[in-house]
């Protein structure tokens, strides 16, 4: 009995032991928000995220979600809320680490479909995720509010 105690004890503390590598660098991708270009953007301006990554395996090459939640929501059928995007290419190394910045462009990405004229302003939460080649997501991303000028 003593035997099997002390195998499952030290089964236990290898688990721990694992499961606490030095670096910090988990199988699920990590996305830290660190900054944005502007908290208020213009008509016509283009705004960038920038966040840092980090997978243990090095297969982030999968994609980016970004969902727009917003002041202005629209029951138009064209109205997009989210998008995905690639992942760009990056080397498949093992503790991969870096720096990410996502670039809005506002005609194509920003610019708001005017529901009723009136709404001239708009106000958004970005939220970011990503994921690797094996199916493993980032905790959610949040951007701070975004004011957007729609004319």
């Amino acid at each position: 009995m003593k035997l099997h105690t002390f195998i499952v004890l030290a089964g236990l503390a290898g688990l721990i032991v694992a499961g606490c590598s030095k670096d910090g660098i988990e199988t699920k991708p990590k996305l830290t928000f660190k900054s944005v270009t502007t908290d208020h953007v213009l008509y016509n301006q283009d705004i960038a995220f920038f966040f840092e990554f980090s997978d243990k395996e090095g297969d982030l090459n999968d994609s980016i979600h970004v969902i727009k939640v917003s002041s202005s929501w629209c029951e138009t059928p064209s109205f997009a809320d989210s998008s995905k995007w690639r992942m760009p290419n990056l080397p498949g190394t093992k503790n991969t680490k870096g720096e990410l910045e996502i670039r809005m462009s506002y005609q194509r990405d920003l610019a708001a479909i005017p529901c009723d004229g009136v709404d001239t302003v708009e106000t958004a939460i970005f939220k970011f995720v990503i994921k690797d080649r094996a199916g493993n997501v980032s905790d959610t991303a949040y951007s701070p509010p975004i004011t957007i000028e729609k004319n």
